[in-house]
């Protein structure tokens, strides 16, 4: 959980984000783009800490609500923050027990440490139709069964020790997420390598160069 960060705009807890890249020169924090919508800056508190990191929209897609911020870190950071890994794009996304993490609002101030949702990977619609778009679409998102709260967008979904989704909305009693494929598909789109095969790790090593 020491990589699950708080998002912060004005003194006003915003939403979850989490560190998916992580180097001297920059670290990489990936949320939901309705979070960092009409924002340029935030400040990121990790778990537990007082002090706030100034950080930079670098990617947003309201299409697939997925966005990278970036903000340059301490030795602390260095010491201490270890970025969370993704999924295999060919693990199973339809089954399965997974925890979400984020941080809820609460009346006044913000949580100094995220609280952990558990639940299950249930069907997708990718699993019950022939339609070549409509498979295409529903793998770029995850349906999730587990409890969350508001300020819990943006948190990680984890299967096991990987994430597997990004946590971003809610409808009927089920959270709709944006899988590991989704984020991968997505980032291709903004380096242009839509046709290419290279992973999630080297486009993140990429853009935070940028």
């Amino acid at each position: 959980m020491m990589s699950v960060v708080s998002l912060v705009y004005a003194s006003s807890p915003r939403g979850s984000g989490f560190i998916v890249y992580a180097s001297p020169e920059a670290f990489l924090a990936m949320t939901c783009e309705h979070v960092v919508r009409g924002y340029r800056e935030l400040q990121i508190f990790f778990p537990g800490e007082t002090k706030a990191y100034k950080a930079r929209v670098l990617r947003h897609d309201p299409t697939i609500d997925l966005a990278l911020i970036s903000f340059l870190p301490d030795g602390d950071c260095l010491q201490r923050r270890v970025p969370l890994r993704f999924a295999d794009l060919n693990a199973p996304l339809n089954c399965g027990a997974v925890r979400m993490i984020g941080y809820h609002q609460v009346p006044q101030g913000r949580l100094l440490s995220p609280g952990v949702f558990d639940g299950n990977l249930t069907v997708q619609e990718a699993d019950q139709t022939d339609d070549p778009e409509m498979k295409l679409r529903s793998i770029q998102f995850l349906n999730c069964n587990y409890a969350s709260e508001p300020g819990t967008s943006g948190g990680p979904i984890l299967k096991g020790n990987r994430v597997v989704g990004v946590n971003s909305d809610s409808f009927g009693g089920h959270k709709f997420s944006i899988s590991v494929i989704g984020v991968c598909n997505t980032l291709r789109r903004w380096l242009n390598m839509e046709n290419s095969g290279v992973g999630i790790d080297d486009m993140l090593a990429m853009l935070a160069r940028e």
